[in-house]
C-alpha cells in the first residue's frame, strides 16, 4: 500500500518483513538485543514507519524513537507527531497522525475473518490511548461488519476499502 491519507491528517502504510531494515543507528541498537526472527520484524517495522514519516514530515524522518509505557513509540523531538507500527505474519503497518496519539493493527494475512477485523480496531484503540494490551483491548465496543466508531476520546476506521488483510487505526479525535 502505498502512504495513505486515511482521514485528514492521519497517514497509513503497509510493507512486509521482507522489506530491507532500518539502518538508523538507533533501530539497530534495539534491534541488537533481539532474537534474529524478532528484530528481522523489529527493523521491517521501524524502515516502513521511517518512509511514512518521511512522507508526512520529512524533517522528523531522522528523529530518535523513544518506547513509552507499554512500547508505544514516540518521536524524541517532534512530540505532536502520533506515531505507530504493527506487524503479525509477514505483513508490517505504520501510521502517523499530525493530529497526536494515533494507533494501528494489523492481522495475519491468512486470517481474514470478521474476527481479525474487530480485533484490529480494538487494538487500535487501546495502541493510540497507550495503554496497550494492559487497556483490555475485548472491551472496546465494535460491532460485526462495522467500519468506523468510536472509543473513549479517540476514533476508529477499518481499513476495508483499502486493504485485503484486516487492518484499522485510531486516533484521537480533535
Amino acid at each position: 500500500m502505498m502512504p495513505t491519507e486515511v482521514v485528514r491528517g492521519v497517514w497509513v502504510t503497509t510493507g512486509e518483513v521482507s522489506t530491507p531494515g532500518s539502518r538508523h543507528p538507533q533501530d539497530v541498537s534495539y534491534a541488537r538485543h533481539m532474537l534474529a526472527w524478532r528484530a528481522k520484524e523489529f527493523l521491517a517495522g521501524r524502515a516502513v514507519l521511517r518512509a511514512l514519516i518521511a512522507h508526512v514530515e520529512p524533517n522528523a524522518a531522522t528523529a530518535g524513537i523513544l518506547l513509552g509505557p507499554n512500547g508505544k513509540p514516540a518521536l524524541s523531538e517532534w512530540p505532536s507527531l502520533g506515531i505507530n507500527v504493527s506487524h503479525d505474519g509477514d505483513v508490517v503497518a505504520a501510521c502517523v497522525s499530525a493530529q497526536g496519539p494515533v494507533g494501528i493493527d494489523v492481522q495475519d494475512p491468512s486470517d481474514r475473518t470478521e474476527a481479525a477485523w474487530i480485533w484490529t480496531a480494538q487494538e487500535a484503540c487501546v495502541k493510540a490511548e497507550g495503554s496497550g494490551i494492559r487497556g483490555m483491548p475485548r472491551t472496546v465496543d465494535v460491532r460485526p461488519y462495522s467500519t468506523t466508531g468510536t472509543w473513549k476520546a479517540y476514533r476508529w476506521l477499518m481499513l476495508r476499502h483499502l486493504s485485503a488483510i484486516p487492518l484499522s487505526c485510531a486516533w484521537r479525535q480533535q
